[in-house]
């Protein structure tokens, strides 16, 4: 019987053996894959400092547009007087017109008084409102998928720029101000398309006709002002020169 009692006692340490020796198992964690990404992802640092540096480049160039345009309306409050071959000169500024010709024909009627105008270019910026937009893709066919892809994900009032400087952009709405516009373009963002905010501006040319007069000479303008009642007889922006 001993022979049995040392046989079990070899089997059981034989046991204990492969049980502190056996390798632990491996955990696996099922990942799931998911499908159809696509757009909806975190908008990268690159795309952010691209967008970044096109939005700093339009808010540079409307700001310099805006501070020509205030620099050309600064006058002076009064007439700087000059003397000009013994006589007290003054200069004028007449305008606006909305044509050249228009402002041509006013000159030659001046000419009779023996003036001689300069015909001025006035520039004027005005903002009418703020677009939110996705920027402009390559092609029409790349801009149209893009808008059915925007209305597939619920995001409505979207069109493509069919011309113009922002031909194959998309909108996503024109807005009074900046800060809605903003606010739209981040709801957007969220879904991971990047979008970015471009003021809607409207260039408009006013022509003006400058030259020196006589102190004291009054011009007969009571006929001009009835076609054109927002005429003004003005002093001349800066100081004026012989």
């Amino acid at each position: 019987m001993k022979w049995i009692f040392y046989a079990m006692v070899v089997i059981n340490l034989a046991m204990f053996a492969w049980i502190t020796n056996k390798p632990a198992p491996k955990t696996y964690v099922a990942q799931s894959v998911v499908k159809d990404v696509g757009d909806l992802k975190i908008v990268s640092d690159v795309e952010l400092v691209v967008r970044a540096d096109f939005q700093k480049k339009k808010e540079a160039e409307l700001q310099k547009k805006l501070e020509d345009t205030a620099a050309a309306e600064v006058s002076s409050p009064e007439d700087v007087v000059f003397v000009d071959k013994g006589v007290k000169k003054v200069c004028r500024r007449l305008g606006p017109f909305p044509e050249r010709k228009i402002a041509v024909d006013v000159a030659d009627g001046l000419a009779a008084y023996r003036l001689a105008p300069r015909l001025i270019e006035d520039k004027q910026i005005e903002v009418l409102g703020y677009w939110a937009l996705l920027p402009a893709l390559s092609t029409r066919d790349e801009a149209e998928l893009l808008v059915k892809k925007l209305k597939s994900r619920g995001i409505q009032d979207v069109r493509r720029f069919t011309s113009g400087d922002y031909i194959n952009a998309i909108s996503l709405g024109l807005f009074s101000t900046e800060a809605n516009a903003r606010r739209r373009a981040k709801s957007v963002e969220t879904q991971g398309f990047l979008a970015v905010v471009q003021p809607k501006e409207d260039e408009k040319t006013d022509f003006w006709l400058q030259f020196t007069q006589p102190r004291d000479l009054e011009l007969p303008l009571d006929g001009v002002k009835e076609n054109y009642p927002d005429l003004q007889n003005k002093p001349c922006p800066g100081i004026a020169q012989n």
